[in-house]
């Protein structure tokens, strides 16, 4: 694996951040490795009006390690992880923390913006990724490093290391509900960097989170600058560093006690599986404005609706999510073209 800086050595610190034994820090292209860290807390307060619906937490332990996120303006490339989780029903999400590190003293003069994707499962894998131009289902883009959305927690462990703990209100920055069916799903976190290169005072670096819930967490680097060979979706694992997932935790609304969309009960798609059309059945006083499919790639298909009717013959065969705007909101139904 290509090493771009030497060994650090922090030994016997104690900075407020917790009782901390000697620290030694390895730095290489991938990400980082942080070994002896003692910790006596490893998040700060969640929030308290939402329930947790998907928990990686980040847990200290004896070594801990992180990989690189991040995309360099100045020089158009960047290296992306991704990690993947799943709702058994429609579920909101409200508010969503992560662990990560940028080692700047000044962050906010590195830092352009965060930008968050999300990607539908494609057998194990992110059906796309943060450099394509299709196949994105979800984005949360441009969240400034001062937003008032967005709470950069440095008081965490270690943040002499350059450890913060950021919290996204994500209703509050979208304006709207941030909604997925249920079903698998990736998250990518990118930081936006303004660097040249994959520079250890400039770039940020993904937390691991001991909890392996489904697949491993991936990278990819779609130019691959450094000459990894991270052309492809590849396992952090299989890449260099023991990262089987990553630090994440969503609050949100599951499907139950979602009151501001349309009542499932009341709101039908059939026959499913189907060849040739679907029937949408709405609430009454519902009108439909708008009727698209996601295909498991991401790519967004307008569809055309007509007498509470969609004629699907056009589609290729194969498992879709169906959105629905309407006057009540957005809605989402899965639906099988055979």
């Amino acid at each position: 694996m290509k090493k771009i800086t030497t060994y650090a050595l922090f030994a016997g610190l104690s900075l407020g951040f917790g009782n901390l034994s000697a620290q030694e820090v390895s730095v290489t292209a991938l990400g980082n490795t942080t070994l002896s860290v003692m910790a006596d807390s490893n998040t700060t307060n969640p929030p308290a009006a939402d329930a947790v619906i998907w928990e990686q937490e980040r847990i200290p332990g004896n070594t801990e390690y992180s990989a690189v996120s991040s995309y360099f303006d100045l020089a158009n490339w960047g290296m992306y992880l991704a990690d993947d989780f799943e709702f058994t029903g429609e579920t909101k999400i409200t508010k969503m923390v992560f662990d990560g590190t940028n080692s700047n003293s000044n962050p906010a003069d590195v830092i352009n913006h965060i930008d968050i994707y999300f990607f539908l499962d494609n057998n194990g894998q992110p059906g796309s990724h943060p450099e394509s131009t299709n196949g994105v289902f979800k984005t949360i883009s441009g969240v400034a490093y001062n937003s008032p959305h967005l709470t950069v927690d440095d008081n965490v462990n270690n943040a002499f290391l350059g450890n913060r703990q950021y919290t996204l209100n994500v209703a509050d920055f979208l304006g709207e509900d941030l909604i997925f069916p249920a079903g698998k799903y990736w998250i990518s976190i990118v930081f936006n960097i303004s660097a040249s290169e994959n520079s250890t005072s400039s770039r940020w670096s993904w937390i691991q989170s001991p909890t392996t819930n489904l697949n491993d967490a991936v990278v990819i680097s779609p130019q691959d600058p450094d000459n990894m060979g991270l052309t492809n979706w590849t396992s952090i694992t299989e890449a260099g560093l023991p990262i089987e997932a990553l630090s994440f935790t969503f609050y949100g609304e599951s499907e139950d006690l979602l009151v501001n969309n349309l009542d499932k009960n009341a709101f039908a798609v059939y026959p499913i599986p189907s060849s040739t059309i679907l029937n949408l059945e709405t609430p009454n006083n519902t009108s439909i404005t708008k009727v698209s499919a996601f295909d498991i790639t991401g790519k967004q298909i307008q569809l055309k609706l007509e007498n509470n009717t969609i004629n699907i013959e056009q589609l290729p065969v194969g498992l879709y999510i169906l959105e629905i705007n309407s006057t009540e909101g957005t809605h989402y139904k899965k639906f099988i073209k055979k």
